[in-house]
């Protein structure tokens, strides 16, 4: 448990954002948490990410260690700020973006609209463009708002996989009150930033990967498997789209699949 974030506070505009590189080497990989989540998503990946090459996670603003940004959080806000991060922090592409979740939707946009900065893009069970659409013609529920019980539960969902030295560092960054208001935000934004995604042509020319989940759990909240079935297309689907080969499954993991299959990862 530290009080002193692990990396360096860069300006992006009018705010600050934290982000934490490690190892050397070229390209650069780039790691962005799913909704929610900080730097620490990563803590378990990233020190083997860094035996090959130079890795930086960051936290998103309002999250983590960074600064409170401007509002709505939508995902050209935020690749736009990721944009300015990198450039201030002296971190030169091209880079091989990694996304998580909602963070592989980022993932999408950033690629989308910086292609020359980009040599590769891995989505980590990855939120796809069309999912609310897909879900609600398989009449499939998933609340588009969050409600209380998704804030008020946040602390421990972002601490569930976290390693027990930064279990203590996770539940005080989670705690924070900008860390729940900037997930409403993003929640609130995340149709528009599923817009915009969609707005964009394919990113070409990388190398790609998509990894899926392997753990059924969402056949716990849809046990006819139609919810598990529909995500397994929509990932095929996502690897298609950014032209990967395969799809390679985390056959142990959930969705928290950084925590869960960091060596696959």
């Amino acid at each position: 448990d530290t009080a002193v974030p692990l990396g360096r506070l860069v300006p992006v505009g009018q705010h600050r954002l934290h982000h934490y590189c490690t190892g050397s080497g070229s390209p650069t990989v780039v790691l962005e948490a799913g909704l929610g989540g900080n730097h620490l998503d990563w803590i378990r990946a990233q020190p083997q990410i860094s035996r090959t090459t130079q890795v930086c996670s960051y936290d998103r603003a309002g999250y983590g260690w960074s600064d409170p940004g401007p509002k709505p959080r939508t995902a050209e806000r935020i690749a736009g700020e990721l944009e300015q991060l990198l450039r201030n922090a002296g971190i030169h592409g091209p880079v091989v973006l990694v996304g998580h979740s909602f963070g592989g939707v980022l993932a999408l946009f950033y690629a989308g609209r910086n292609t020359e900065q980009v040599a590769g893009l891995v989505l980590v069970d990855s939120m796809h463009p069309d999912q609310f659409a897909r879900f609600r013609a398989a009449d499939i529920e998933v609340p588009e708002q969050p409600g209380r019980g998704v804030i008020h539960s946040l602390p421990h969902m972002m601490t569930s996989g976290i390693p027990q030295p930064y279990k203590g560092l996770a539940g005080k960054l989670a705690q924070r009150e900008s860390a729940r208001s900037f997930m409403l935000s993003e929640m609130r934004s995340l149709r528009l930033s599923l817009a915009q995604v969609r707005a964009l042509p394919p990113p070409g020319g990388l190398r790609a990967e998509v990894i899926l989940h392997g753990r059924r759990e969402w056949d716990r909240l849809y046990r006819d498997g139609r919810m598990e079935n529909l995500w397994i297309r929509m990932q095929a689907e996502l690897a298609e789209h950014i032209g990967a080969k395969r799809l390679v499954v985390a056959s142990r993991s959930g969705h928290q699949v950084p925590l869960e299959a960091p060596g696959l990862v």
